[in-house]
């Protein structure tokens, strides 16, 4: 399922407050700026990442862990 915009950021917020969660983990593909970006403005930060976690095509990839305090 694919959103975009002001839309994904009421989806997220609606999604895991609504759940009764406490807290938000999500890992993006370090190379995803747009994406890390968007977290971060959406209240998520960053808590790790695994560098060379993937091999795409020969490319090494890392992997970002964000995490956001809910309740």
């Amino acid at each position: 399922m694919a959103f975009a915009g002001r839309g994904r950021r009421r989806w997220m917020a609606a999604g895991m407050g609504g759940a009764g969660l406490a807290w938000g983990d999500m890992q993006v593909l370090s190379t995803n700026s747009p994406a890390i970006a968007l977290y971060r403005r959406s209240g998520f930060q960053q808590t790790g990442e695994i560098a060379d976690m993937f091999r795409i095509d020969g490319l090494s990839f890392g992997y970002t862990n964000m995490s956001k305090r809910i309740a």
